[in-house]
């Protein structure tokens, strides 16, 4: 699915768990390339930490709502 969507070229990437089947390592390589080739905006929605660390921004959703929001440092500070 997500080579499906990365041919189209979007221009707004929604990733809802999409690495949520591969390990911590594969998903940091994954992650790190989407991020070096893709010149789109990338929404992912992710459970674990440590899928966000290269985001710019972090929204924290607590009850549908946003609970805390800035970078990835700012928000484990």
């Amino acid at each position: 699915a997500l080579a499906r969507a990365l041919v189209r070229s979007p221009q707004v990437l929604v990733l809802d768990d999409a690495t949520s089947a591969v390990d911590p390592v594969v998903e940091a390589e994954i992650l790190a390339r989407l991020r070096s080739t893709l010149r789109t905006t990338t929404l992912i929605v992710a459970h674990r930490v440590s899928t966000i660390e290269l985001a710019d921004r972090v929204l924290y959703l607590d009850g549908g709502r946003v609970a805390a929001s800035g970078t990835h440092r700012q928000l484990l500070a």
